[in-house]
């Protein structure tokens, strides 16, 4: 129950943050690019979601408290760095299909930051509530 609301809750979170920086871009009114903005950001945003609530459980399986082990907890965070890596090169590679906006790159990038920043926050908040 808790990982389901975590993952509507991070989606939620990543569409408005993500539109926020994507905004300029979105004002040029093309459709086709916007629509797989859309489309890659739920595909990446749920699939880094369930494999963060995979490790998390398992972590949790073996004992480990992620909320209280420092360890653990920095290395979800190296974790969440690749990952969020990963994340920013697939969405780049569809992306640019669609349209190669000139700073398209740094438009990803910065919008998977903002999203990994606050996602990382609220799963840290998330895990010391529950």
């Amino acid at each position: 129950m808790y990982a389901l609301f975590l993952i509507c809750a991070g989606l939620a979170a990543t569409f408005v943050l993500e539109t926020l920086v994507f905004l300029p871009l979105f004002l040029k009114k093309d459709g086709y690019f916007i629509a797989a903005f859309y489309c890659v950001n739920v595909a990446t945003n749920v699939s880094l979601n369930l494999v963060f609530s995979v490790i998390i459980h398992f972590l949790g399986a073996f004992g480990v408290d992620v909320g209280e082990d420092a360890v653990a907890a920095y290395l979800l965070g190296c974790l969440t760095v690749l990952f969020e890596a990963a994340v920013v090169w697939a969405e780049y590679a569809v992306l640019k299909e669609f349209h190669s906006y000139k700073n398209l790159f740094g438009y990803t990038v910065a919008a998977n930051a903002l999203s990994a920043v606050a996602g990382s926050v609220l799963v840290a908040l998330f895990l010391h509530i529950f």
